[in-house]
């Protein structure tokens, strides 16, 4: 959480990042592994095990561990009755996956996905398979 989209959490809401401390030094983040931080009433950020090692040499994106993360973080937002937000090309940017890849897997795994990209403003995308609750 050193760079990127993690240090700008790690900086906005910093129990972000000592709860992943936590997770880590108890042995309990493996990949695929989804943790719910509480950082306002109706708002959680979620520290997702999407990727076992850090580096800009090749893609460190793990699509088996979207494959288990992503359905967990579906299951709680609609038990939440919250909203998934997520950024855009996440896990494309140092992680180096391929978006073409991405974020249709994202997509199949948690259909309520809103695409949040910053361009002008702040812009969200919907899911094609966008179903609400």
């Amino acid at each position: 959480m050193g760079r990127g989209l993690a240090l700008v959490i790690r900086q906005k809401w910093p129990i972000v990042y000592s709860e992943y401390r936590k997770m880590f030094s108890a042995g309990e983040l493996k990949l695929g592994s989804v943790q719910f931080v509480k950082v306002a009433p109706e708002l959680y950020v979620c520290n997702l095990a999407g990727q076992d090692r850090w580096g800009t040499d090749s893609s460190k994106t793990d699509l088996g561990a979207y494959s288990l993360a992503w359905p967990i973080v579906s299951l709680e937002a609609e038990k939440l009755g919250l909203p998934v937000y997520a950024p855009w090309m996440f896990g494309c940017g140092l992680a180096g996956g391929d978006w073409s890849v991405v974020q249709p897997k994202i997509e199949a795994l948690c259909p309520e996905v809103i695409w949040a990209r910053r361009e002008t403003g702040h812009t969200w995308e919907k899911s094609e398979n966008y179903r609400g609750f």
